[in-house]
């Protein structure tokens, strides 16, 4: 039975829970099973999508598109093919160290955020309340809609605040009535 103390949950049998996870010692079968990772950790996959996870957020702070939904396509096919060529190398007799040089790598996630992949598909203005039942809404920013040239039927829609945007584009931005001739903002 375990105890509670500062919030903190003693094991009286002393076992790493992480290891056996059950929180008891391992028997001498679970060990012998045991593939030296966590049990219950975290799997390739599951890797892999948190460093896409974090790479398509640095590219959110940026107002750039990513598709991650390309890149995971790609993250699992390479996974598969991996899982492949591993079983083919056993078949033939290599060792582990001799097979993972010969297996092929993990694209590189940062292509995904090519601006070159996209196509700008068009804006739409994003309109924000300005406060608690307020009648009228705020112009805050634009969202890019972008369309991904390797797969069409992904929608990327990037929101960029209204000062960055007209940065980017400031011919646009006087096409539009958000700068005067001068080049302030009206908006």
């Amino acid at each position: 039975m375990t105890e509670k103390t500062d919030l903190k949950v003693v094991n009286p049998t002393g076992a790493n829970p992480l290891v056996s996870g059950v929180g008891r010692p391992a028997s001498d079968m679970e060990l012998a099973n045991w593939d030296g990772g966590l049990v219950g950790g975290a799997t390739i996959e599951e890797i892999y999508r948190r460093r896409i996870k974090e790479i398509k957020q640095e590219y959110t702070k940026q107002y750039i598109p990513f598709c991650s939904s390309c890149a995971i396509r790609d993250m699992r096919e390479a996974l598969k093919q991996m899982g492949r060529e591993i079983e083919k190398h056993r078949e033939a007799g290599k060792t582990l160290d001799e097979a993972q040089k010969l297996l092929p790598r993990m694209p590189d996630f940062e292509s995904y955020g090519n601006i070159k992949d996209f196509r700008l598909v068009g804006y739409s203005e994003a309109r924000n309340p300005k406060a608690r039942g307020a009648s009228e809404l705020k112009f805050d920013g634009l969202y890019e809609n972008y369309r991904c040239k390797k797969f069409e039927n992904h929608n990327i829609n990037v929101f960029v605040p209204l000062g960055v945007w007209i940065e980017r584009n400031p011919k646009e931005s006087r096409a539009r009535g958000y700068l005067d001739k001068e080049g302030k903002r009206l908006v």
